[in-house]
């Protein structure tokens, strides 16, 4: 073990004077702010209704009808929405998005240049670290996620930095490394689910490290004090996010498992009962696959697999099996289970080729994580430093021609995904409505769901809604009843087969709840009242 570790330390002076990692971080940035400033110019930093929402639950914490912390919910993940709070006040960056897409772009940046760090320290060859930045900061999804209010580049840095934290701690020995492991897994615990069997595995990996560092110790006692500590403490950092987003469930809605069984986190929300994957493991396979090939190219798909076998040999055969060679690989297990949430039920996915539409296709995307270490690592698997820079070469050109083609084409799933569904009847109705609300707002309260709504919800004073998170005095239930009577001046409503709201369904079992309304916009799915005197 302590030979295998030395051979991959780096040298003080590598770390000291790491030219090239300063290179890659500055050009990781001016790739970001090309990207943003093309995808403001292009009106498409908004497509996705998720990222509307991230906004707005941001923006209510400040500046709603009732500012708490409460209003951060319960089922999606809290750090993305505290990180935008000292941004999201601002006007002009809200509406246009921009104080989401400043955290989105800075988890890019550094996790270009930890892409690299972690090239670098798992192969000790700066050019597998550079071709592994390049793989996944020249790829045409990355860059357009990254101008967006999504929540994907907070996962993809904040799992970067416990991978990299890790593999300094296993090289080094020195508990801060474990501890920033430690912290680094609190944050992406708290962006989203997927990062949790990720962080699962890493414990498992973190525990037989452990026990492998102390075999230097004579002494049984001393040798399980040291892995036992280390466990304890690793472990006891891991599991403070899960149990606090277990305990505020539990005090905001009195079910602990709010996130996962809710009104609004039900599977059934998105999925229908003709999910073709579900219950079929090989189409499940299938449709992963297939997303994830819509996400990253299949030469640099290619590479990494071959990189990964190589791995596998070197590392894990011939280099005698130590605990450090899990840790990269680790993020691989995100493949099996997104195959399992498919063929369970738990989160739809579609791809043209089996569903005839675009969904959630961005689930295939966490891939380039692996794809791209393990890119950089067939670089550094020859010997010669010819041979490697011709590898590097070969990868970065696979990079720039396949990102160039999909450009070309506009052959960008993660942004066809939100245009075929704004191209969409119910998201054009939505569209207009908001449109008149718009137009024809002056002031007063306003009564709708937010779920389902965002985008009208969006083009309204976040002070003035009353939503089904405005809670205060039981305000949002009562006001439901009697609008009239709790000085709600507009009531807007989405009427549909599918999927009315609750507005639609109260006026319709008690059509009496608009008695003093006047009916100022009814187009389609939607209907607008006004309170007749207002």
């Amino acid at each position: 073990m302590s030979a295998n570790i030395a051979q991959h330390r780096v040298p003080v002076s590598m770390r000291k004077y790491d030219y090239i990692g300063w290179f890659v971080a500055t050009g990781a940035f001016v790739a970001s702010v090309i990207a943003f400033a093309v995808t403001l110019a292009s009106g498409t930093m908004l497509a996705y209704s998720d990222a509307i929402s991230h906004m707005e639950i941001a923006r209510r914490v400040v500046a709603g009808s009732e500012p708490d912390l409460a209003q951060l919910g319960g089922v999606w993940l809290p750090l993305p929405h505290v990180l935008m709070l000292p941004f999201v006040w601002i006007d002009p960056l809200y509406q246009s998005g921009i104080a989401d897409a400043i955290v989105s772009m800075a988890a890019f940046v550094l996790s270009c240049w930890l892409l690299y760090k972690i090239g670098k320290q798992l192969t000790a060859s700066k050019l597998a670290g550079v071709a592994a930045a390049v793989v996944f900061g020249l790829n045409v999804n990355v860059l357009y996620m990254q101008s967006t209010p999504m929540t994907e580049l907070l996962l993809f840095v904040t799992l970067l930095l416990v991978v990299y934290c890790l593999q300094l701690w296993v090289d080094r020995r020195r508990y801060v490394y474990l501890a920033g492991a430690g912290v680094a897994g609190i944050a992406s615990a708290l962006t989203r689910y997927e990062s949790w069997i990720i962080l699962a595995v890493l414990g498992v990996i973190a525990v037989v490290v452990a026990w492998q560092q102390s075999v230097t110790i004579h002494s049984m006692g001393a040798r399980t004090r040291y892995a036992r500590d280390r466990i304890i403490f690793f472990g006891g950092l891991l599991v403070i996010s899960p149990l606090f987003w277990v305990v505020w469930n539990w005090a905001l809605f009195g079910d602990a498992f709010a996130f996962q069984d809710g009104e609004y986190a039900k599977p059934s929300l998105w999925l229908s009962n003709h999910e073709p994957a579900i219950g079929n493991l090989a189409l499940s396979a299938k449709v992963y696959t297939l997303a994830v090939l819509h996400n990253i190219p299949l030469p640099l798909v290619v590479m990494a697999c071959v990189g990964v076998v190589l791995f596998v040999i070197k590392e894990m055969v011939i280099g005698r099996f130590a605990a450090r060679s899990l840790i990269a690989p680790s993020l691989l297990v995100i493949v099996p289970f997104f195959i399992a949430a498919l063929y369970t039920g738990q989160r739809p996915l579609h791809v043209m080729e089996v569903n005839q539409d675009l969904y959630n296709t961005r689930f295939g995307l966490i891939v380039i994580l692996p794809v791209a270490i393990f890119a950089g690592y067939l670089v550094s698997y020859f010997k010669y430093t010819v041979l490697r820079s011709v590898v590097c070469t070969a990868v970065v050109v696979a990079t720039l021609v396949t990102s160039g083609l999909w450009l070309q084409s506009g052959d960008i799933v993660a942004l066809r995904d939100p245009q075929l569904a704004l191209a969409s009847s119910n998201d054009t109705d939505e569209f207009a409505a908001a449109d008149f609300l718009k137009a024809h707002y002056d002031s007063g309260d306003i009564l709708m769901e937010g779920f389902g709504n965002e985008r009208i919800t969006f083009a309204l004073p976040s002070q003035h809604e009353i939503y089904e998170g405005t809670n205060n005095a039981n305000r949002w239930n009562l006001s439901l009843a009697h609008p009239a009577a709790h000085n709600i001046k507009w009531v807007v409503t989405r009427c549909n087969p599918q999927s009315s709201d609750k507005v639609c369904k109260q006026i319709v079992a008690h059509p009496d709840t608009v008695d003093g309304f006047t009916l100022v916009y009814n187009q389609r799915n939607y209907r607008v009242y006004k309170l007749t005197n207002g």
